[in-house]
């Protein structure tokens, strides 16, 4: 029993090697197909890497130290900007403004976009049964239709 464990599964020594062979091709091809893989995606990686994580710490990195973009002066301060923040009071007039203007006035042209959109164009509108346009363009596209 133990003779036929080491002598694999078709009995002889060369189905163990070609057993083996075929085992190391394969890894061979997955780590060649892994490595094509990362040379593809690499340019993200390095994007990534450079332009949105590198901002992000940088930014981390500037908001706690006083930084002097004349002279390139950096010394650290802590928490002191985020205090001198909350007791500044135009940031809360900044933040309400701002809310203001994503909740009520930034979703307005949504509407209009929506009904501009190529599904309710006049060309789609000709093809299609009327029912059909009713329900799927706002009344202010339809216009008069047959």
């Amino acid at each position: 029993m133990a003779e036929s464990v080491t002598q694999g599964a078709g009995g002889s020594p060369r189905a163990v090697r070609t057993a083996r062979r075929s085992r190391k091709e394969k890894v061979r091809y997955n780590r060649r197909e892994a490595l094509a893989g990362l040379l593809f995606i690499s340019p993200w990686i390095v994007g990534f890497l450079v332009f949105t994580a590198g901002a992000m710490i940088w930014s981390l990195f500037i908001a706690f130290s006083d930084y002097n973009l004349a002279t390139g002066e950096m010394r650290p301060v802590g928490t002191t900007n985020f205090e001198n923040l909350i007791e500044d009071p135009r940031v809360r007039t900044s933040l309400a403004n701002t809310l203001f203007y994503a909740v009520m006035l930034a979703p307005r042209p949504l509407p209009r976009t929506t009904a501009s959109s190529p599904a309710c164009s006049p060309a789609r509108r000709r093809r299609t049964r009327r029912s059909a346009t009713r329900t799927s363009c706002p009344p202010a596209t339809r216009g008069w239709t047959r």
